[in-house]
């Protein structure tokens, strides 16, 4: 995922965040394995988008967005040992 440009309009960013998030709240990231390249779903790139996004406090349309991604985050905790995620 790029980061947004200046050009972009704030509901252009928004959009953009939409479209490659997963409808169960996930961001992709790229894994390159095998001398190929695969899509990959988990729990850290979304932390990150997340943390990302704390510097858009401000921004509400980024809110369900935000929702999404820590339902998704939340469903990646593991109960042994307690407080861990599986990524």
């Amino acid at each position: 995922m790029k980061g947004p440009r200046d050009d972009m309009t704030t509901v252009e960013f928004v959009a953009m965040l939409g479209d490659v998030q997963s409808a169960d709240g996930a961001f992709p990231s790229t894994v390159h394995w095998q001398g190929g390249r695969h899509q990959d779903w988990n729990g850290f790139t979304t932390a990150l988008v997340l943390r990302a996004l704390h510097h858009f406090p401000g921004l509400a349309a980024l809110q369900p967005i935000r929702d999404r991604a820590l339902g998704f985050l939340l469903r990646c905790k593991v109960a042994d040992p307690p407080g861990a995620f599986g990524f």
